[in-house]
């Protein structure tokens, strides 16, 4: 039987800074909503825009590094896979969507990524040129994190930037 194929590439905004919580094996999980716009005309030749929300997860070192260089508005390109889970609160099951990244691009111009956050990026890993509009790639492979649950996995394989 053929393997499936879950993949999402998104490139949008940060909705609102992104918060970093740490699991009870101190584990860290950064989680943030990230807006997509698309433009499309009607049948009346008219411009419309639609907003789509979605919610980003990101795990371990790379979500401590990042959370100090992330921010309300950030313009992220972003690779990861789609995963959904179920929780109970107050009694209801509910389910959630999120994207669990696995590769995030940082494309503010590279002075405003270094002016929000130095010392984060000396964690990141290098950025680029000088004068370079793309900032910087941070691989996150997060391929080690049980789709259904916060838990901490039993591997810290994590690689540093």
């Amino acid at each position: 039987m053929a393997e499936g194929l879950n993949r999402a590439m998104l490139l949008g905004n940060l909705g609102s800074d992104p918060e970093l919580r740490h699991t009870t094996n101190n584990r860290a999980v950064l989680k943030f909503r990230l807006a997509t716009t698309e433009t499309y005309l009607t049948e009346a030749n008219e411009r419309r825009e639609v907003t789509h929300w979605h919610n980003i997860v990101l795990w371990g070192k790379r979500a401590e590094a990042l959370s100090k260089l992330l921010s309300k508005g950030s313009r992220v390109y972003i690779e990861g896979r789609i995963e959904t889970r179920s929780y109970e609160k107050d009694a209801v099951k509910r389910s959630v969507t999120e994207i669990t990244a696995s590769n995030l691009i940082l494309l503010d111009r590279k002075q405003d990524v270094a002016s929000a956050a130095k010392p984060a990026q000396a964690a990141a890993g290098p950025a680029g040129s000088p004068g370079q509009k793309q900032g910087a790639v941070v691989s996150a492979n997060n391929e080690d994190i049980p789709p259904d649950d916060y838990g901490d996995p039993s591997s810290e394989d994590d690689i540093p930037f």
